[in-house]
């Protein structure tokens, strides 16, 4: 299943050799599962087997509406996101796991704080962004927005580049949410997922 996710024969086993020889070292070590239709209905398994390789940290988040993920359709929608995550808090209190997830929602579709996750937004192009290989900028390592490069622009040129403005001022907001008394904390959700959602229905892969 790894292997067909990432689509790379031979991922699974050297993945899990890398977490062994992490593990095997004072390096701190902690495993990210990405939540699908592929996954989900083992994810009980999974965890106990994370657990056998000596790890005691989990992370989660649900699958990034962006490059092959906006199109591949394995992915939940936020409202279906709940019931799995609430099976995955469940065995991981049951193992002694330390959970974490990683995935900004709207709150009304999956409420992050209820569900004692913690509380998660949107951070990026606020309290980070991602630099790729050759200098450039954007705005998270999965929104392939270009704000500049850092070996050629100032950072204020960078910082303010409107891809990066809009996402500060939440100009991806859907208008549902402009009233709701849970934004401060949510924030909106994620500006990635929200585009695509608006446009694409992920059961039909079309804008119809």
């Amino acid at each position: 299943m790894h292997d067909k996710m990432v689509g790379c024969a031979g991922a699974w086993r050297e993945t899990v050799q890398g977490i062994r020889n992490a593990v095997a070292t004072p390096v701190y070590a902690i495993t990210n599962t990405t939540l699908t239709r592929l996954n989900a209905d083992t994810i009980e398994r999974t965890l106990e087997f994370i657990k056998s390789l000596g790890i005691s940290t989990v992370a989660c988040n649900g699958l990034i509406y962006s490059g092959q993920g906006a199109e591949c359709g394995i992915g939940f929608k936020e409202s279906e996101l709940g019931p799995v995550m609430e099976r995955v808090h469940r065995k991981a209190g049951e193992l002694g796991l330390k959970l974490i997830w990683y995935t900004p929602t709207q709150y009304c579709n999956l409420d992050p704080v209820q569900m004692e996750l913690g509380v998660k937004a949107c951070t990026a192009a606020k309290y980070n962004m991602c630099v790729e290989p050759d200098g450039a900028v954007i705005p998270c390592q999965s929104y392939f927005a270009p704000l500049g490069n850092m070996l050629t622009d100032e950072w204020k040129k960078i910082w303010n580049a409107q891809p990066a403005v809009d996402i500060r001022r939440k100009a991806y907001l859907q208008e549902k949410c402009k009233a709701c008394d849970k934004l401060p904390l949510c924030g909106g959700g994620c500006p990635i997922y929200n585009a695509q959602n608006e446009v694409m229905c992920m059961d039909s892969k079309s804008n119809a």
